[in-house]
């Protein structure tokens, strides 16, 4: 009679396997849901990454350059997500709307190629089934971007954006410190996401002339006036990011119009703060350079401004200068 095999003990069954209290083979998916016709979450779930490389083994070799710039871009999640240990990994009822939205919607905003756009349509999300923080990176694009075309439900998906880039993130991070050639390519489309979501350097230029709005001397009035100019600043920002592409030209007009008028006063008069945020509406106007009646009005206003404000004040002109020199947006 021959020994009787040992069993090992797992509790990384699937989900269907652990509600039936079944012995589940952990395959892909797994043979109980095959035989039952049911959808295995293991479909869904992304490999386990490998154990790190040990010193001793040597140290895994990437890029400073790239390795920064996607720590960058991962600390600017950091102030408006929450810890991801706290949410449930299931898939919510909202998902196969945000999932339908992106394919037929939020994908084609992502490039103004063809070519381009069908990679992201169809492609990406061939690749985020087999790699749930990638599909999470998706639903979070899609749920942003469904927060700027229903305005009325504005907050309900920006919190969805925000629950699937923490979920998203909380894998990403891990498996990105060991790649390989089976989830670069996932790695790649969630840095992405990540990317296509935010202007780089921005949040952090904002923030700072909020401070600066904080801590001079003003009246009540003119800090108020000033704090609504930002705000109107940052959503035309946040419009650009999130609309069709490739953008409408009137979206310039969008900061302008929404300020107050007093604002406008201020400017005529030249008042620093008011011209620190005219030089940072300027990487706007850049980007729509193409059109006659832009063209070189970018680099026109920087210099005006550069010559009207305090050479104390000269530093907050770094970040519209280096995306209007260089095309690129400012790290």
């Amino acid at each position: 009679m021959p020994p009787r095999r040992a069993h090992t003990k797992s509790r990384n069954g699937c989900d269907q396997c652990k509600s039936r209290r079944v012995k589940c083979d952990e395959a892909q998916p797994c043979a109980n849901c095959v035989k039952r016709n049911l959808t295995c979450t293991f479909e869904r779930r992304p490999p386990k990454p490998e154990p790190y490389p040990s010193t001793q083994s040597g140290k895994l070799s990437e890029s400073p350059t790239v390795s920064s710039r996607t720590d960058d871009a991962i600390a600017a999640f950091q102030h408006q997500v929450a810890d991801a240990s706290a949410f449930l990994r299931e898939w919510g009822a909202q998902d196969p709307e945000l999932m339908h939205h992106y394919c037929i919607y939020a994908s084609k905003t992502l490039s103004d190629r063809e070519v381009i756009r069908d990679v992201w349509q169809i492609e990406v999300p061939k690749i985020a089934y087999s790699y749930e923080f990638l599909m999470h990176g998706i639903l979070s694009l899609s749920a942003l971007h469904l927060a700027y075309t229903r305005p009325e439900r504005y907050s309900h998906y920006l919190n969805s954006s925000n629950f699937h880039m923490a979920l998203g993130l909380q894998t990403f991070r891990i498996i990105l410190q060991n790649p390989t050639k089976q989830n670069c390519e996932a790695l790649f489309c969630f840095s992405s996401l990540i990317m296509s979501l935010r202007f780089p350097g921005l949040d952090d230029q904002l923030d700072a002339i909020r401070q600066l709005i904080a801590t001079e001397p003003l009246s009540e009035q003119e800090r108020l006036i000033y704090q609504q100019a930002t705000e109107c600043l940052e959503k035309a920002f946040w419009r650009l990011q999130v609309c069709e592409k490739p953008a409408q030209c009137g979206i310039i007009y969008m900061w302008p119009i929404s300020v107050r008028d007093e604002f406008v006063g201020f400017l005529l008069d030249r008042s620093p703060i008011g011209l620190i945020l005219l030089a940072q509406y300027c990487a706007q106007l850049y980007l729509f350079r193409g059109y006659w009646f832009v063209e070189d009005r970018a680099h026109e206003l920087l210099s005006a401004v550069a010559a009207a404000l305090p050479s104390r004040l000269a530093h907050w002109l770094d970040w519209p200068r280096q995306f209007c020199s260089s095309g690129t947006l400012p790290e």
